[in-house]
This record gives C-alpha cells, sequence and structure tokens, in this order.
C-alpha cells in the first residue's frame, strides 16, 4: 500500500500525463474509516485499472486515481487514531495526499476531475463548486442527495 501511495504523490508533479484523474475522498472529519475508505478503494481502483491497462495492451495510463484525505496536511496529526493506525501499518505520513496538495480547480477547469466520494454523499464548503465532478457515492449516511444524482 505504501508503494501505491508513494507513486501516486509522485505522479501529482506531473498530471499532464493522464487524460483524467479521480479523486476518491472521504468526509470532512476525516476519522479513520473515512480516510481508510479512501485509501483502499482508490487502491482498488488503480489496480483494476492497471489489469484493464495490460489486457488492452495499449501500456498508456489514462487515469490517476488519488486517495485524498479530506484536511490539511497540517490538521493530520491531530487525527491520532488514524495516524496510529497509518504508523502500525507502516504507511507513512508524507505519502499521503491530503486537500490542500491537490489543485482542484485546475483539475476541473482541465476537464480532468471525476470525483468518488467515500464515507459522506455530498461535497460540502468550498468544494460544492465540484459536485458536478461526482461519478460515484460508496456511503452508509443518510441519503442527501436527490434521486437523480449519482
Amino acid at each position: 500500500m505504501d508503494s501505491f501511495l508513494a507513486e501516486v504523490k509522485h505522479n501529482l508533479e506531473n498530471l499532464s500525463r493522464f487524460d483524467r484523474v479521480r479523486v476518491v475522498i472521504g468526509n470532512e472529519a476525516c476519522d479513520l474509516d473515512s480516510t481508510v475508505s479512501a485509501v483502499t478503494y482508490a487502491y482498488y481502483l488503480h489496480s483494476k485499472h492497471q489489469r484493464e491497462v495490460t489486457a488492452s495492451g495499449s501500456g498508456r495510463e489514462t487515469t490517476l486515481t488519488v486517495p485524498v484525505l479530506n484536511i490539511n496536511e497540517n490538521q493530520f496529526r491531530l487525527r491520532t487514531e488514524t495516524t496510529y493506525f497509518f504508523k502500525k501499518c507502516q504507511i507513512d505520513a508524507p505519502h499521503l495526499v491530503f486537500k490542500d496538495q491537490i489543485d482542484f480547480r485546475s483539475l476541473n477547469e482541465d476537464n480532468k476531475l471525476l470525483i468518488s466520494l467515500v464515507d459522506h454523499n455530498v461535497l460540502t464548503g468550498e468544494q460544492t463548486v465540484y459536485e458536478h465532478c461526482v461519478t460515484e457515492v460508496i456511503d452508509h449516511h443518510v441519503r442527501e442527495r436527490t434521486p437523480d444524482d449519482r
């Protein structure tokens, strides 16, 4: 898992290589279940996409899948349950991507942004402007989306 996260972090420096960037993002509480959901679902999507690229024989990566922790990096140390768990799993915090480390606006303007929501079902705050980029929702909370939303 840590090597996947390190690769993602490295790829953020060269987003022009990718046609799309799929952000998998948990809720703003950034608690343990939200964080683990974002990281593991992003890893699953990445692995599935890699198998499809290999099977097609194209060898070209078109989508970068990025698990994003829905807090600024300087707030992570306050999430003691999550920091403890990641340390036990030997996942290095510098390999994680936080919401202040990815340029949502630029990705949206370039029509590259896709968003998967995990552990919540609607964007809030300054992120509401990207609601049109939400393509899937995996959540157990009370539904806040209208029936015609994803």
